[in-house]
């Protein structure tokens, strides 16, 4: 009863987080919560708040119940993605954009690697050849956060012990309740993104930590792409990382009309910190 009720109180600090961006920046944003009105147990394609396409998607199942959540692509299925319509630049002044997702998952074998979590910034409703951040188990005891281009180049990554997740190998294999966020600024030109990727432990209230880099380059359709989109991808197969019950418990996108001076960094988890601490009840 306690986690949940802690679950319903980050949501509500969530929520009011949003709607101060929202007003501050003019900024369009959008929280989803897999329990909300329409959400039904099943695939995630073209499931929405109102029983519409809210999402397109090749795989991923809604679990409404507890709180709702999806859960991700299981056993050999791999690459399973969910991408949310919503246009973040319906607003061609947009440039400045996050996607965001909290999840958490059981480590179901003593080591494993390769790729666990994807976030995505796409100029099509797919997972091909988009920005994409992401989570990796490496090995027995740490995780790399990083990021590749939508031209398949790595732009940065860092490593982080399993210990900030909550895991401890031996006596607890559960991770905590773990925001992810990608936030990707467009400059002038097509080699002039910048990025901040971050990592934040909402059960302990804590900064994992980020990634961020300047002057990155992209391609020149993502650059000029009148659409652009936010969602995730299942990656790997269980049996590379050796994680199961790998579920989101809520997804956020964020566009910004224009770079805001403090920068969205990441504005969902650690720039949303600010929020979350002036807020709390």
């Amino acid at each position: 009863m306690m986690q949940k009720a802690k679950k319903e109180h980050n949501m509500k600090n969530r929520i009011l987080g949003l709607t101060v961006i929202a007003a501050v920046f003019n900024a369009q944003a959008t929280l989803v919560s897999f329990d909300e009105a329409g959400y039904t147990a099943g695939a995630l394609d073209e499931q929405g708040a109102a029983g519409g396409s809210t999402w397109n998607a090749n795989g991923n199942t809604v679990d409404p119940t507890d709180g709702g959540s999806v859960i991700l692509a299981t056993g050999t299925d791999q690459w399973k993605y969910g991408i949310f319509r919503e246009n973040l630049r319906a607003d061609s002044g947009n440039n400045d954009f996050t996607v965001s997702q909290t999840i958490s998952w059981t480590e179901n074998a003593p080591t494993g690697n390769n790729d666990a979590f994807s976030l995505i910034i796409n100029d099509t409703l797919n997972g091909s050849s988009a920005i994409r951040a992401y989570l990796n188990r490496l090995g027995t005891d740490n995780y790399k956060l990083g990021i590749k281009s939508d031209l398949d180049v790595d732009l940065g990554s860092a490593t982080f012990s399993d210990t900030l997740f909550g895991l401890d190998d031996i006596g607890d294999t559960t991770s905590d309740s773990i925001t992810f966020s990608l936030n990707l600024v467009a400059g002038a030109s097509s080699n002039d993104w910048s990025y901040t990727v971050s990592l934040y432990n909402e059960t302990t209230d804590s900064v994992i930590g980020s990634i961020s880099d300047t002057g990155i380059t992209t391609s020149e359709d993502l650059f000029t792409a009148t659409s652009l989109y936010g969602g995730f991808s299942s990656s790997r197969a269980e049996s590379v990382h050796g994680l199961t019950d790998r579920v989101i418990t809520s997804f956020e996108v964020i566009a910004v009309p224009e770079p805001a001076t403090m920068g969205m960094v990441s504005a969902v988890g650690i720039g949303l910190l600010f929020v979350r601490r002036r807020f709390m009840m």
